[in-house]
């Protein structure tokens, strides 16, 4: 199937000035999407040592400090950028997919949720909306030395993720890891896996389903099944119309419809 929202100018019906209108911030995160995808979806931490040469030979550096999570260019604290409708949408099923039995555990939304629920892993000394980032970060160095995945919150997210983040957006560490803050992780990690440039008309559907599937254990991947060998709670077909309504509903605000 097509990329619906890739622009069509021999269609009469298109509307080419809506898409001439796209913002420069659609634009830039478009570009920003592709030279993501141009890597495979992995930073620094997770190149092969060819990749991590031809990366260093780029950016005129070492991808070493990004293991770490520190990087000279971003000191100056700046916020992530805001979730949109369509988005907000999208990481709800994400969500619900992720952390299914949250409301058990009574946390229906599932943001206090770490791995397997905390089960087989180090007590939480409080709960995840009310602590730092960087107890966040201290408690999933911990689950790691437990050997359990460190994944944690309502998306899941993992600590070579967090720490990207952090290093990218120049968060201190001080910032509380509150539901918003974990909506707004998610929804940069659905960027870097190629959602807006899909959005854009850039990208294929089978770029973003590859990069979804591999962000998220409970998406089914495009050979069928988890990737990471999970319960699939989250069909690609369903992951199909879930974007594509997403991107309709973000397009739709920013075009003012």
């Amino acid at each position: 199937m097509p990329n619906e929202f890739a622009p069509n100018f021999d269609d009469p019906a298109f509307d080419t000035g809506a898409w001439y209108r796209r913002s420069p911030e659609d634009i830039r995160q478009a570009k920003a999407g592709d030279a993501y995808q141009a890597w495979r979806n992995l930073s620094p931490v997770g190149m092969t040592d060819d990749e991590r040469a031809q990366w260093e030979a780029q950016n005129g550096g070492a991808a070493d400090a990004n293991a770490a999570g520190e990087d000279a260019a971003a000191k100056v604290p700046r916020p992530l950028p805001p979730v949109g409708p369509g988005a907000k949408m999208l990481l709800d099923k994400i969500g619900a997919a992720e952390v299914p039995d949250a409301s058990a555990h009574g946390d229906p939304q599932g943001y206090d949720q770490p791995y397997n629920y905390g089960d087989g892993g180090p007590p939480l000394p409080k709960k995840l909306t009310t602590m730092t980032l960087d107890e966040v970060d201290a408690h999933q160095v911990a689950m790691h030395n437990a050997h359990q995945s460190n994944a944690i919150g309502r998306y899941q997210i993992q600590r070579d993720k967090m720490l990207e983040t952090r290093r990218k957006y120049g968060l201190t560490g001080q910032e509380l890891f509150t539901p918003d803050m974990q909506d707004r992780v998610a929804r940069d990690l659905m960027r870097r896996r190629g959602y807006d440039s899909y959005c854009a008309g850039a990208l294929p559907f089978s770029d973003i389903h590859h990069g979804f599937s591999r962000e998220w254990a409970s998406v089914e991947s495009p050979e069928g099944g988890s990737h990471y060998g999970q319960p699939v709670r989250l069909q690609s077909d369903d992951l199909r119309t879930a974007v594509d309504q997403a991107c309709r509903a973000d397009r739709a605000q920013s075009y003012g419809r």
